[in-house]
């Protein structure tokens, strides 16, 4: 009878790291001297792949428009795949070309530190017809992990000042589309721009399809390029399997931000 090892580290260092627990588990006392990796070589802390199982490939683009990845055909099979090495936080497209028609399935697997994590599409295709999916992935917040990425509509409102707490809260409720699982929705973090936020408190109504998130508004302030008097947001609240995108435009008064936020 044999148990189960857990084995900690990073995805591509697993196999040296298993190495010797095999050996011993197999009483085989000697082997040739490993391949030594080309100098230079460093294991990446975290691998986000694509593949593409079907008449099609696919391309993974960052937030700016460049192309990052474009999956190639593996020999003899009807499956192409690609992955890039520690990708920063942010929005990722992918998008999906058919190069025939069918159906086809988008695997994308996510290998972080400690964290396995997979996300599925699926679609049919056709000759140079193009589909997109967009994902989240997270590394430097609190959610080491990828998620589908659903664009929806919010609005806002200031709430009360609580002098005491020296606390002013914003409130936000972001209208989830109807084809999002409410049951799902397991809020990790709220990422303002650029920055991550702490909750004060979130909210889900199930019968209305909208969730609630109080944010204190010092933070939000810290967020905001105040140099303009209008700005255009973006406010990523990020869930186990799904996240939401939604955008608006602000204007906060700067005597209430001088008076209430600094």
């Amino acid at each position: 009878n044999f148990t189960s090892v857990e084995i900690l580290g990073k995805h591509g260092d697993l196999p040296d790291l298993a190495m010797s627990r095999i050996l011993k588990l197999f009483r085989i006392t000697h082997i040739d001297p490993p391949v030594q990796p080309p100098i230079g070589f460093r294991t990446p802390n975290r691998i986000l792949g694509t593949t593409v199982m079907s008449p099609a490939n696919a391309e993974i683009i960052n937030e700016n428009g460049q192309i990052l990845v474009t999956t190639t055909e593996w020999p003899d099979a009807d499956v192409s795949f690609g992955y890039l090495s520690d990708p920063a936080d942010g929005i990722y497209t992918i998008k999906v070309k058919g190069t025939g028609s069918g159906n086809y399935l988008l695997y994308v697997p996510y290998a972080g530190v400690n964290v396995w994590k997979e996300l599925e599409f699926s679609g049919t295709t056709s000759l140079d017809k193009i589909d997109t999916y967009k994902i989240f992935v997270s590394n430097s917040g609190l959610n080491d992990a990828i998620s589908k990425l659903v664009e929806t509509t919010m609005g806002w409102q200031i709430g009360t000042i609580n002098f005491k707490k020296r606390l002013v809260p914003i409130e936000y409720i972001i209208k989830l589309p109807d084809n999002f699982d409410t049951n799902q929705l397991k809020l990790t973090e709220v990422r303002f721009n650029d920055k991550y936020l702490k909750v004060l408190s979130s909210k889900v109504d199930k019968k209305n399809k909208k969730l609630t998130v109080t944010l204190d508004g010092r933070d939000v302030a810290k967020a905001i390029n105040w140099r303009e008097s209008e700005e255009k947001i973006r406010m990523l609240v990020s869930g186990e399997n799904q996240s939401l995108l939604s955008t608006l435009r602000v204007r906060i008064p700067w005597g209430l931000y001088k008076k209430y936020m600094q």
